[in-house]
């Protein structure tokens, strides 16, 4: 299957919502790394292209990786993990473009309570940073959690979950981005099945959300999956498994 040319079909819509682009710049490989710095993983795919990874993980959407072709950068998107196997510890990702802009936009936890009130969830890592949850929970984005250190913000995300490793039994993670993307580019079940076929597994959510796998499997990207909600699609992903 050639690589680049499904990565560019299911990635538009990622490429448009998260780098807010309409289509893919002339950028070379060395403004590339001018920007991101060096790679966290690079890879070898067919037709002479490489994906290289870039940057912390960002709590919702992931990595950023870019496709590299004759020194050129020829599509863009997110993945979740890198190609080596990643150890789970109990600590903060921080994500690469929240944690820039509060490098340079001072906000403490009373700038947050000034604005949200009173948060409805907190907790400490092992390293010593303070996850504060605040409501109330938005029914696409779910609820806004801040990582703090030493009573300033260094990090900003969504989350469905009020404990950070807590079991998803009400319903899915959902990528705002994404949700966002779909609300303005509807997509139906049937539109799914219509151009995947039947689904190889489908999971339930207490929350009426759907979790629908699509095969078969492709070498790199794994099985496609869609997130439904009332029947039309809310987010989108990949992964390695049919389950």
């Amino acid at each position: 299957m050639n690589f680049l040319k499904n990565a560019v079909i299911a990635m538009t819509g990622v490429a448009v919502i998260f780098l807010g682009v309409n289509s893919v710049s002339a950028e070379s490989l060395k403004t590339l790394e001018t920007k991101w710095g060096a790679p966290k993983s690079v890879k070898e795919l067919a037709s002479g292209v490489e994906r290289r990874i870039y940057g912390e993980k960002d709590v919702e959407v992931g990595y950023f990786y870019f496709l590299i072709k004759d020194g050129e950068v020829v599509d863009r998107g997110t993945i979740q993990n890198l190609d080596k196997v990643e150890v789970k510890t109990n600590k903060h990702e921080m994500s690469g473009l929240m944690s820039s802009y509060f490098k340079g936009n001072n906000t403490t936890i009373a700038d947050l309570k000034a604005k949200y009130g009173e948060p409805v969830n907190k907790s400490t890592y092992d390293n010593g940073m303070e996850r504060i949850v605040f409501g109330p929970k938005d029914a696409v984005v779910g609820y806004n959690v801040f990582v703090v250190v030493n009573g300033t913000v260094i990090d900003q995300g969504t989350t469905n979950l009020l404990i950070e490793d807590a079991i998803e039994v009400e319903g899915p993670m959902v990528s705002p981005f994404m949700a966002k993307w779909y609300k303005n580019h509807p997509k139906s079940v049937a539109f799914l099945t219509q151009k995947y076929g039947k689904a190889v597994s489908v999971k339930e959510y207490k929350n009426g959300m759907k979790k629908m796998v699509f095969g078969s499997k492709d070498a790199e990207t794994g099985y496609n999956f869609f997130i439904i909600k009332n029947g039309q699609v809310i987010d989108r992903g990949f992964q390695n498994s049919q389950s």
